[in-house]
């Protein structure tokens, strides 16, 4: 352990740096180092900040990222064991936390180049020398694609409506999140090399870099504004790929998709990522002979709809059903030199690393629109609708497929209306909804799941692409071995390894769903002063109120508590599941943070009365609730101590909602003297309840409910209920009234 300085806004100040810190750590040391309450600007978002310190081997200052801090670990390391270091040597190992400076107008510049000067580690060194040529073509086996040089790129911009564009934006973006075709042309540059007069792999592939530019520039701006990008590029083409896509008219997004498919070579790597192949087969109903017809390449499943309500299933067996063959539409059979009755079905031959299903909401010769609602899931199984041949050499895992964009369309028809999009971010796991230049980040999942009457197009990825990707340098094996092998003998869990690495924990994160399905109902309602257990004489445990906190379906006569989404595969049920609930404050006026909530704790037993009141309180998820996917959330919030102290008393930071950052995960969760509520001009009445998921008791993900406020029993604002006196109260009123009748009597 050492003692290292860090420079920030003409302040030096040091912090202790020690052998196990890590990046995340240090940040936050920081942070704690420089906070002031009294100077919001001394809050430090890394959002808008980055770490610099010289780097003595290439002789300059580089950037303090996850990818480098080991190389800035040995530094330290090697300046520790000198026992007088020189100014300038300390000066080596000095931290200097910088505003971004990057210039918002700022577009990106194609180059050969790369875009980062800091060294990378020697593993992502030794695979961009590996072939380019990540894919196999469809036609053969099925599609396989390295991850190695795979790294993580978020482009989170919104795009600019340059007059009826919302169809060319919600496929741009749903194209940037294809998280296979970024990492192709983030490691190619194919418009240097491609000969074609006009090409869509060049549109995309300039739309998408110039996304990403916006999107780090954006980084580095000292307002959170969302970067908006135009594709003026991509919009003075358009009429090139198709003579339909005239400008200033709405026009279909399913359409621009074929165009640009049409204009690419078909070994492209658009072929190979959306291209599958279908074949139709027919069978003779005397002979049960069977036919093959000669396989058709496609890149959209276009399937017919039903006017009826319908599953996405149903729609994929509209596509690929049965058609009856008989009379003037019999089937020629060559065995039987006859005409005879059969039947007819569409399967498919292979499994695409992207499989894209459009909805055939408009109709042929009509500019109608049908409204009818298709329910679809996150997941779904393809194997019902493959070949025999493609069953065979297709694993588990392709054939399983994971949603990760949905185009959805608004009005009544083709020609007027309005698109928008939902995409997820693989590498965070977080959902976005796309409207044109707006960018929101969706907190309740279930709103990605609920436009069954407007859903146009989904996109899903193969299971075997989209984890791999996520969690690279994780071999396949690292989840099936080590965390569902081993039990121990005297412990009724999953045997974690003892260095678990952060690229293990991810993996499980991006597995596993944890939300709210049903939240918590905003207005909790308190009991008066009476025993936790409900007995008014006790003298065990006695606590000022009591609230079990309801869920947003709670009404007069039916009780219900708020329900948490339990989405863990089935390979990891066996593991040990668990919560912790923390109470926290509501965000801070002036540094947005949540805190730790000092007004209120948890009842840890319903039965032991000699149990603790604790914040937070961890609860065991049973086997059944994993089975069931739901856990039933039942916690009794207690007020402990008076308001007067608590809001006097330091805060512990818990929460930070602009990085997305629960600090009760790092080491640095110690309360701060300088912020208190009254400081922070934080209410403890209000709160939020904090849920933490842990597998073998390592914390793996989180989420927060909506905001509660509470009222006493009987005593809500507008109740002109007269609330009951209780026993003592009476009694002693008693007493006082005898008293005065008897001092009454003694004057007389």
């Amino acid at each position: 352990m050492m003692d290292i300085a860090v420079e920030f806004n003409d302040q030096c100040k040091e912090i202790e740096f020690e052998e196990n810190d890590t990046n995340i750590t240090t940040k936050n040391k920081i942070v704690d180092r420089f906070l002031d309450s009294s100077n919001p600007k001394l809050l430090i978002d890394f959002n808008f900040y980055s770490i610099w310190w010289y780097y003595k081997k290439v002789g300059k200052e580089i950037n303090l990222d996850e990818f480098n801090y080991q190389k800035y670990k040995e530094q330290v390391r090697q300046l520790s064991l000198i026992e007088n270091p020189t100014e300038q040597q300390l000066n080596m190992c000095m931290l200097k936390v910088k505003p971004c400076r990057i210039q918002d107008n700022q577009e990106y510049v194609f180059s050969n180049e790369p875009e980062n000067e800091v060294e990378r580690p020697e593993e992502n060194v030794e695979s961009t020398n590996q072939d380019q040529n990540a894919l196999t073509p469809p036609s053969s086996t099925t599609t396989t694609i390295t991850d190695e040089s795979t790294t993580p790129r978020s482009i989170l911009c919104g795009l600019q409506n340059m007059g009826n564009t919302c169809f060319l934006n919600v496929i741009l973006q749903t194209l940037a999140h294809t998280t296979v075709l970024q990492d192709w042309i983030f490691q190619n540059n194919h418009v240097d090399t491609c000969q074609r007069p006009i090409c869509s792999l060049c549109l995309i592939e300039g739309a998408l870099k110039n996304m990403h530019a916006k999107s780090e520039i954006s980084k580095g701006l000292l307002q959170p504004t969302v970067p908006v990008y135009a594709p003026n590029v991509f919009y003075d083409n358009l009429e090139c790929l198709s003579s339909q896509f005239t400008k200033n008219t709405q026009h279909d997004c399913n359409e621009l998709l074929l165009s640009l498919f049409k204009h690419v070579e078909k070994s492209s790597i658009l072929s190979e990522i959306f291209g599958f192949d279908t074949q139709r087969v027919t069978f003779c109903e005397k002979c049960d002979n069977s036919s093959f017809a000669s396989r058709e390449c496609q890149t959209i499943l276009e399937c017919p709809m039903s006017e009826a309500e319908s599953e996405l299933g149903d729609c994929l067996n509209n596509y690929c059903g049965k058609e009856f063959l008989a009379g003037d539409n019999a089937y020629d059979c060559n065995t039987c030199k006859a005409k005879q009755n059969g039947e007819t079905k569409i399967e498919i031959c292979s499994t695409p690393p992207v499989l894209l299903i459009s909805l055939k909401r408009f109709k042929t010769n009509s500019r109608e629109k049908l409204h009818s609602a298709v329910t679809y899931k996150e997941s779904f199984d393809l194997d019902k609708w493959l070949s025999e041949e493609c069953l065979a050499r297709s694993t588990k895992k392709q054939k399983f497929y994971h949603l990760y964009a949905v185009i959805i369309h608004y009005g009544i028809n083709i020609e007027s209306g309005h698109y928008i999009c939902y995409v997820k971010n693989e590498f965070s796991n977080v959902w976005y909804e796309v409207n044109d230049e707006s960018l929101q980040k969706v907190y309740s999942l279930p709103s990605v799941f609920d436009k069954t009457k407007s859903v146009y197009l989904l996109c899903y990825v193969r299971s075997d692409l989209s984890k791999p990707i996520i969690t690279r340098n994780v071999k396949e094996t690292d989840i099936s071995t080590e965390l569902i092998g081993g039990r121990m003998a005297d412990e009724n869990h999953i045997d974690l390894p003892v260095n678990i690495t952060s690229d293990l924990l991810n993996a499980l994160k991006n597995l596993v769903q944890f939300y709210f399905v049903e939240n918590v109902y905003h207005e909790q309602r308190r009991y008066g002063r009476c025993d936790v257990f409900g007995k008014l004489d006790s003298d065990q445990s006695k606590a000022s109120s009591r609230l079990w906190i309801k869920g947003k379906l709670n009404e007069k006569g039916k009780t219900s508590y708020p329900k948490l989404k339990l989405g863990i595969p089935s390979e990891l049920h066996e593991a040990n599941w668990s919560l912790k609930v923390y109470v926290i404050t509501e965000k801070s006026k002036i540094t947005a943070m949540h805190y730790l909530n000092l007004e209120k704790r948890i009842l840890q037993s319903s039965t032991d009365r000699s149990a603790p009141l604790v914040n937070p309180v961890k609860i065991r998820i049973t086997p059944k609730d994993v089975l069931d996917g739901i856990h039933n959330l039942q916690v009794c919030v207690i007020n402990e101590g008076k308001l007067s102290v608590a809001e006097t008393l330091p805060l512990q930071s818990v929460y930070n909602p602009k990085t997305e950052e629960f600090w009760l995960w790092h080491n640095s969760n110690v309360a701060n003297n300088s912020i208190t509520a009254n400081k922070q001009k934080i209410d403890l009445k209000n709160f939020h309840l904090a849920c933490v998921l842990c597998v073998n008791g390592l914390p793996l993900r989180c989420c927060i409910s909506d905001h509660m406020s509470q009222y006493d029993s009987g005593t809500k604002k507008g109740c002109k209920r007269k609330m009951k006196e209780s026993p003592s109260v009476i009694k002693e009123k008693g007493r006082v009234i005898e008293k005065q009748r008897e001092d009454e009597m003694m004057v007389d």
